[in-house]
């Protein structure tokens, strides 16, 4: 597990300035033992009430993460034909993997067709591609319940003016475009936001989609997406799973719904807190008061600080005592004001060549990371649970940057 020790951060069995000085900075570190916790979890607090849940891979997609999970049981949940294919070179079972995409293109749509996934339409256009593709199966329908929540505006995907799904009213016209060509509706699916600690909101959405699900008649499952939340900040709330699964479990009753299937998609519950970004202080400044912490990485590693002002526990790896602090702001170099990782931050004075690890950068982080300034991407490890080290990505270097350009001065 991740914890600290004698006032250094252990990952696994390892010190993660060990890790650091042999594998180099930045580095993303996961630890297998703590995504494992979190599966048992989940699956104990809901278990018998929810019949399958997918892990979605857009909060981290590193193979050895998704492969991990796919054989802990879960399925595997994509939103773009590269998700499929990752999900494809791994050797999934077409069965448990679900596509939902969105302004999805026919290409897209015929891919996963000829992957033979499940397939969520997320719009009319996208039944009438389907249809025009001559497929003839069963799919699911993502709905807007016009309602959703999350920790910031941007992470909200329920709701007016939001482009995911098809309006209730429109719902019925949909599945009836569809059953036209052949297709039967089996699931309607909704997810409306990120960071939810309200177990009732889900509820809601179950609820919501019951409702819908015996006017359309043909539906066997509900899907009431991802979006749970992480404790990022020390005062923040994990989710209450065991609640979860015991509301849920009522809900089903008082309505009636045990002919229906219950599907969840956690994504980053699964993976957040397990990941650790390593990198190295280059650089140790002042203004007015505040030091200034620059370091060997930035938002092209994580840019959820500057996305989502979202917030990430920083420590001194070899020093991570709350004791003889100062006031510190954690950049990055990356050549934008933005680049911001951590903001008025109380953490033991900083060294240049202190390896400082950036907390809970296991789900948003690799995945939406990127060659900005034309830094190469970091490379990723795992600490296993028989604390073995697999170096599961490369660092990239120099040359992986300008491979894909095609034209050079002669």
């Amino acid at each position: 597990m991740i914890a600290i020790r004698d006032c250094k951060l252990y990952i696994g069995m390892y010190p993660a300035s060990r890790i650091a000085e042999q594998y180099g900075t930045p580095v993303y570190v996961y630890d297998e033992d703590t995504i494992i916790e979190r599966v048992k979890e989940v699956k104990y607090s809901i278990d018998g009430v929810v019949s399958r849940i997918y892990y979605s891979l857009k909060a981290n997609p590193n193979p050895y993460i998704a492969w991990l999970l796919y054989s802990e049981g879960l399925g595997l949940e994509a939103v773009s034909p590269g998700e499929l294919y990752l999900a494809h070179r791994l050797g999934v079972d077409p069965s448990r993997v679900m596509f939902t995409g969105n302004s999805t293109s026919i290409e897209d749509l015929y891919y996963a067709v000829r992957l033979g996934v499940e397939i969520n339409v997320d719009s009319a256009s996208s039944a009438k591609k389907l249809c025009r593709l001559g497929y003839r199966g069963e799919v699911g329908i993502r709905v807007n319940p016009l309602f959703g929540a999350g920790y910031h505006k941007y992470t909200i995907t329920g709701g007016h003016g939001s482009k995911f799904g098809v309006a209730p009213s429109q719902v019925g016209s949909v599945a009836s475009l569809l059953r036209e060509c052949g297709i039967s509706v089996k699931r309607l699916h909704a997810h409306v936001g990120s960071g939810i600690a309200d177990p009732g909101l889900y509820v809601e959405v179950f609820e919501f989609l019951y409702g819908l699900a015996r006017d359309i008649g043909s539906v066997e499952e509900l899907d009431i997406g991802g979006g749970f939340a992480v404790p990022y900040k020390p005062t923040d709330k994990r989710f209450p799973w065991r609640r979860f699964g015991e509301m849920l479990r009522q809900a089903i009753e008082d309505l009636g719904a045990e002919n229906y299937e219950v599907i969840v998609e956690p994504g980053r519950y699964f993976v957040a807190e397990a990941g650790v970004l390593l990198a190295r202080v280059a650089d140790v400044k002042e203004d007015h008061g505040v030091i200034i912490v620059g370091t060997n990485t930035g938002i092209n590693h994580l840019i959820r600080p500057a996305l989502y002002n979202a917030y990430h526990e920083v420590i001194i790896a070899d020093n991570a005592c709350v004791r003889n602090v100062t006031l510190a702001d954690v950049v990055g170099n990356v050549c934008e004001s933005s680049d911001v990782l951590a903001r008025g931050r109380l953490i033991p004075q900083p060294r240049e060549g202190d390896i400082i690890a950036i907390l809970n950068a296991g789900a948003y982080a690799m995945s939406m990371a990127s060659n900005y300034n034309m830094r190469p991407l970091p490379s990723e490890i795992v600490v296993t649970r028989d604390n073995k080290i697999i170096v599961t990505r490369r660092r990239q270097v120099y040359e992986d940057l300008v491979r894909d350009y095609t034209w050079w001065p002669k």
